[in-house]
């Protein structure tokens, strides 16, 4: 554990005094007194031993939200790194106590960035907007939001000031998931809307720097959601959802995007699509893909597990066989940990597996052993990402290993918490 930050007090918090609350059972009550007092930090003193020298020092100095206690209000969503920040985003109104309402920005360390926090409150002010997701560009971040006057926000990405999207004179009339720049300074935007300055533009779209809608069209667009997205190896944009045709096409639930021509174009790489939705894919520096699906599925005439790939041109390759469950909700394949990590929606959540061989890696599993509650909110692809060799997670789980861990944290590539 690290407990340094808190002082000799609550170093010992398991020994302590548990507080009265009727229902609970040992466990959920430690969970109560740290969540409600981590923090707090005139109280820790009172708290664990008490008042003035009788159990404890009030912390002092920057703590970081990857240790133990340390996290966000509620729940939390995914995060990016851009340079030496990590951005961490979803549903919160605190991280560590400071108001950042959605969006909270840490260092290396996870030290956070209170200027930035307090301007990014004053562009969002009191409002808990869900941010779902933070994409760096020319300097800038592109903020995808839930506040139906605000759904795409521009940021200084120095200081987290607002800037102007000029461009922008009417606001989608519903959610951005996923913001994705290309290779020319535009940037695609994919979700659940259909107008976006007040024309017509079916989950999908293009727009510049400023907002402005560019010139590609994109005809009919997606039928139904589209989750997530990337720019692929190719510069074009592998994207999926709960979709079954693009443009009057059938492309059901995953296809590549390229934007030749005037109306973006379905390539045909993956094939007949998928029978059931992808939690993520994920392009390795081979040029193969990895599918992450919430069932099984068919794909291409074969029958696939909850996790297979493909090599670069989209063919089917291999099954997971090794890999059990119903559900990918989410997952990471780490080329420099040679682990792939995989969440689903039962108990043990989240297990860990060879990426050579895809055998169960017996150290990080035996490593991650500890109860897991709630671990995820949604399928998004963001909600576990690698850092070198280690992994950032962020979710919905407040317990893990024993530990509060309030809804971020880090893993190295053994599975030990930061």
């Amino acid at each position: 554990m690290k407990w340094g930050h808190l002082g000799t007090g609550l170093k010992n918090y398991k020994s302590a005094a548990l507080p009265s609350i009727p229902g609970l059972t040992d466990e959920e009550k430690k969970l109560a007194l740290i969540n409600n007092s981590w923090r707090a930090r005139n109280l820790v003193p009172a708290i664990m031993g008490g008042g003035s020298g009788g159990g404890g020092t009030a912390p002092s100095g920057p703590i970081s939200i990857w240790e133990e206690g340390g996290g966000v209000d509620s729940s939390a969503r995914g995060s990016k790194t851009y340079g030496s920040y990590t951005y961490i985003f979803g549903n919160f109104y605190t991280a560590e106590n400071i108001l950042s309402p959605g969006l909270v920005r840490v260092d290396s360390n996870g030290i956070i960035d209170e200027t930035f926090s307090s301007n990014w409150y004053s562009v969002i002010s009191s409002s808990v907007p869900t941010i779902y997701d933070v994409t760096e560009s020319n300097g800038s971040l592109f903020i995808a939001t839930s506040n139906n006057t605000k759904r795409l926000i521009k940021l200084d990405a120095s200081t987290g000031l607002e800037q102007p999207l000029s461009g922008l004179t009417t606001q989608p009339n519903n959610i951005i998931y996923q913001i994705i720049p290309y290779i020319d300074g535009t940037l695609l935007l994919i979700g659940n809307f259909t107008t976006y300055n007040g024309l017509s533009r079916t989950r999908v779209t293009r727009i510049s720097q400023y907002g402005d809608l560019d010139a590609q069209e994109f005809g009919s667009g997606f039928n139904n959601t589209v989750y997530g997205g990337f720019l692929n190896d190719e510069d074009n944009f592998v994207i999926w959802g709960n979709f079954a045709t693009y443009n009057g096409t059938s492309s059901p639930r995953l296809m590549e995007l390229t934007l030749t021509g005037t109306t973006g174009e379905i390539t045909g790489k993956f094939r007949t699509g998928l029978t059931g939705t992808p939690g993520r894919v994920q392009q390795l520096t081979n040029g193969n893909y990895i599918i992450w699906t919430t069932t099984p599925n068919t794909y291409d005439g074969n029958s696939t597990d909850i996790l297979f790939q493909t090599d670069s041109s989209g063919a089917f390759i291999s099954n997971a066989n090794s890999i059990p469950g119903n559900q990918a909700i989410n997952g990471y394949w780490n080329e420099a940990a040679g682990i792939v990590l995989v969440m689903e929606n039962t108990n043990p959540y989240l297990t860990a597996y060879n990426t050579s061989d895809l055998t169960p890696n017996t150290t990080f599993n035996n490593n991650i052993t500890g109860s897991i509650n709630s671990p995820y909110t949604i399928w998004s692809y963001q909600q576990i990402q690698g850092s070198g060799s280690d992994f950032l997670l962020a979710w919905n789980s407040v317990y893990f290993n024993g530990e509060v861990r309030l809804r971020t944290m880090k893993l190295s590539s053994t599975g030990i918490l930061y």
